[in-house]
């Protein structure tokens, strides 16, 4: 390169050019013995003007936020063991051989014109100017206190079920009962904390969708609930609050209570399933109703040829049973075959002819292995103990 440059009949710009270069690479070479590694390559990127440079090509945002996510790995690289430019790059090559962790930078960011979909819980502390809720009919999740497992509570302790091991059945207990509606309390105010976040998030407008299979009569119920509850105040009574719980029969109390409030800013809308479906369908029979017309414009001749095409059959069909290539052993055989299905006779099973008078060993095992299962080791039993033990326990299956 140094003698590319002492030729006299070189151009002084590009003279001027590889000697700025040499002069920038020398000076980076000393530089990267004491810089951090996130510090030498941003340097890098400013002497140079290449983040500057790249940011004004065809997809400069996703260029500079790949060079910017570049210096993020650096200084993570710079936070291990492990140091030095040399090692760096080593470590990079070994990360695209392996095909690992080299996607590109996201730039999709709070303000970009595009549609996210999210859980309520992601959203906090974002805003939109439109916002859809959807599937807000859908109800909370109250299975965990209903389940045949011990409760437990930081405050209340444990709630666990009463077993009566004698009858053999289980009994809920004040302690779980207590639990149970301090839990409930709990979860329908956290719920409460997620709904006004989720209605918090729309600048311009919000659309709230559930589905709900009897409107009117729902609605009937709420407004009956609200009237015989009646509060001075305009709360809804917290007993209305916990008997619903899904976010739409909240959203719907609210509007019933405070209707004439919510008119100029609320919109309710309703949408049958059946007027969708017929939306649907009178697209799709446009299609039938334009094939047909066409249909009508084609003269007669064509029609019938059309048809004759259309429904035309080979005369000679083969047969779907007879084989298409068979030796005389094959076919000896198979006479042998049906003259002898012809003596077979074929008898009612024993099962048919007879109702069964009595139960099988198997049964009897079955009702034996049931009756110990159920004995109390502790009490000595009896024939009027056992007689009695089998009349509760066919009493129990009866009302099943």
């Amino acid at each position: 390169m140094c003698d590319y440059i002492k030729k006299e009949e070189a151009d002084e710009r590009l003279k001027e050019k590889v000697r700025n270069f040499l002069e920038k690479l020398e000076t980076f070479k000393r530089e990267q013995e004491y810089l951090p590694l996130n510090e030498f390559i941003w340097k890098i990127y400013l002497d140079t003007g290449y983040y500057s440079y790249v940011s004004l090509m065809p997809n400069g945002t996703l260029r500079a936020s790949n060079l910017k996510m570049l210096f993020e790995r650096a200084k993570q690289y710079e936070s291990t063991s492990f140091k030095g430019l040399y090692n760096f790059i080593s470590f990079i090559d070994k990360l695209k051989l392996s095909s690992k962790d080299m996607s590109g930078a996201k730039l999709i960011g709070e303000n970009e014109d595009v549609i996210r979909i999210m859980s309520i819980h992601k959203s906090k502390g974002l805003e939109f100017p439109v916002v859809f809720l959807c599937g807000m009919s859908k109800d909370f999740n109250v299975r965990d206190l209903n389940q045949d497992i011990i409760l437990l509570h930081q405050d209340l302790g444990l709630g666990p079920k009463y077993i009566n091991y004698e009858e053999g059945e289980s009994y809920t207990t004040l302690a779980r009962e207590a639990i149970k509606i301090k839990s409930k309390q709990e979860m329908i105010s956290e719920e409460m904390r997620v709904l006004y976040v989720a209605l918090t998030r729309a600048k311009e407008k919000l659309l709230i969708t559930g589905l709900d299979k009897d409107y009117k009569k729902n609605i009937a119920q709420k407004e009956e609930l609200l009237n015989s509850y009646s509060n001075e105040e305009g709360k809804i009574n917290k007993n209305i609050i916990q008997k619903y719980l899904s976010y739409l029969d909240w959203i719907e109390l609210v509007y019933l209570k405070r209707e004439k409030e919510l008119k100029e800013i609320l919109e309710v809308n309703i949408h049958k399933k059946q007027q969708i479906l017929k939306q649907v369908l009178i697209k799709e029979e446009k299609k039938e109703i334009d094939l047909s017309e066409k249909l009508k414009k084609v003269e007669n001749k064509q029609k019938d040829k059309i048809k004759k095409v259309l429904e035309w059959e080979y005369k000679y069909k083969i047969p779907k049973n007879v084989l298409t290539k068979t030796s005389v052993t094959k076919i000896k055989n198979m006479k042998q075959e049906i003259e002898e299905e012809k003596k077979i006779e074929y008898k009612i099973p024993e099962f048919l002819e007879k109702e069964k008078s009595s139960l099988t060993s198997a049964e009897k095992g079955t009702l034996m292995h049931l009756i110990l299962q159920k004995l109390n080791e502790q009490v000595e039993y009896d024939k009027e103990k056992l007689t009695k033990l089998i009349d509760r326990i066919r009493k129990k299956r009866n009302n099943l």
